[in-house]
């Protein structure tokens, strides 16, 4: 089953899929296709609204329910192409999505479903239970919540906050105010740029690396385990007097602030 419209105005997304598996690819040309096969491929309902203020592409599951837990790519199977500068909404239950190419946005909220995607010039939320997500770069915000699923993104440019119960979180690069907490799961940040970065877990470590020279404030403790820091200390300004700040801790975990190259910096 395929379609095809014209996109002359900037295009939001939404994505309503039980199970399967969706890809979004993103092409320089003003067309938006979409292509659904599977043994449930009849039940999908494609709507295409065109309005000045942006158009709008609704994709959605309505035909018999299945048991999203048995469910494959083969029982449905999404394929959308967008233009540069589409917003996604997606909302499943266990399907995986993929997203090729650069978005200005993106919302995900997905029960045991995977997503990874490429560049996101704007924010990215994210709730998953088990599912984990994977991106390459978020130049705005990022918010992800999760139960047992990992979370991995190359590099955070905006004011983010990540939360999850088991899961591991790991971030490249942090150049704004962000919070990460997780009761069991680790925490690595390869290299804290900018901003103040609150770290916490209860059973989890903690990693995270501060660029050589930075003028950072450190506030590192835990109950039980060890804290170690490879930077040297030295009588500096406070907390509110420097740009960059790190505070992290745990209960049992270990946490380790180790000092990365100034080649990272930029």
């Amino acid at each position: 089953m395929d379609h095809r419209f014209a996109t002359s105005h900037p295009l939001t997304v939404d994505l309503q899929i039980p199970a399967g598996a969706i890809a979004v690819r993103v092409q320089d040309a003003p067309v938006t296709t979409v292509h659904v096969a599977g043994s449930r491929a009849d039940g999908v309902e494609v709507a295409f609204d065109e309005r000045p203020s942006g158009d709008r592409l609704s994709v959605e599951y309505r035909g018999k329910k299945w048991l999203a837990l048995f469910s494959s790519g083969r029982d449905l199977d999404v394929t959308i192409t967008v233009p540069t500068g589409t917003s996604l909404d997606v909302s499943t239950g266990a399907a995986d999505l993929e997203v090729i190419g650069t978005v200005a946005a993106l919302s995900y909220r997905s029960g045991s479903g995977d997503l990874r995607f490429d560049d996101v010039t704007g924010d990215v939320v994210a709730k998953t239970a088990s599912g984990d997500v994977n991106g390459e770069e978020v130049a705005g915000g990022l918010r992800f919540h999760g139960a047992s699923g990992d979370l991995a993104v190359g590099r955070v440019g905006g004011t983010s906050a990540c939360r999850s119960a088991s899961g591991d979180l790991a971030i490249g690069r942090i150049e704004a105010d962000t919070s990460l907490a997780t009761a069991s799961g680790d925490v690595t940040v390869s290299v804290v740029a900018d901003g103040k970065t609150s770290i916490r877990t209860v059973s989890g470590d903690v990693e995270a690396g501060i660029i050589e020279g930075a003028d950072v404030y450190l506030d590192l403790s835990s109950t039980s385990g060890d804290v170690t820091c490879d930077l040297e200390p030295s009588t500096g300004p406070s907390a509110e007097d420097v740009r960059l700040v790190l505070e992290a801790s745990s209960v049992s975990g270990d946490v380790r602030v180790r000092k990365v190259s100034a080649a990272l910096k930029g």
